[in-house]
């Protein structure tokens, strides 16, 4: 199991909250989190904050296994170094490093995580109409 999903495994246990129950709040089947835990897969970026909170620990801890001013910089940033404990394949490095890079934009942008808590909540034709917008947008000022 990798890193990230230990940590959430281990604070389940601890609290005695069954994976169902977490499941039921962050909105995923009982057997995509499954697939998390026997895959050794990271679950997806937009769903670690909602976990966290569930949970009761910090978006850093989960990343990181370390609270927010043990395992940041002195800019607030995530290096993702102890996502894989040296271990595991090239990918999974990887896709560490890419959760690290999104924690950090999340983290330094306070505007930015306010829009990424409320698109957790968001369905996803909303999100997908609400990206095309902003890329257009984006398009006119760039022009």
């Amino acid at each position: 199991m990798n890193p990230i999903m230990a940590r959430i495994v281990a604070e389940l246990k601890k609290r005695r909250i069954r994976d169902k129950e977490l499941c039921s709040y962050i909105g995923i089947s009982q057997s995509t989190f499954a697939t998390w835990k026997v895959k050794d897969r990271d679950p997806k970026a937009v769903y670690l904050p909602k976990i966290a909170k569930y949970l009761g620990v910090s978006l850093e801890y989960l990343l990181c296994g370390t609270d927010e001013e043990e395992g940041a910089d002195a800019a607030g940033n995530f290096d993702g170094a102890g996502s894989n404990d040296g271990a595991g394949s090239a990918a999974e490095k990887d896709m560490s490093k890419q959760t690290a890079e999104i924690a950090n934009a999340i983290c330094n942008r306070p505007e930015l995580l306010d829009f990424f808590e409320t698109a957790v909540d968001a369905k996803t034709d909303d999100i997908m109409r609400l990206t095309a917008l902003l890329k257009r947008l984006k398009t006119a000022a760039d022009e």
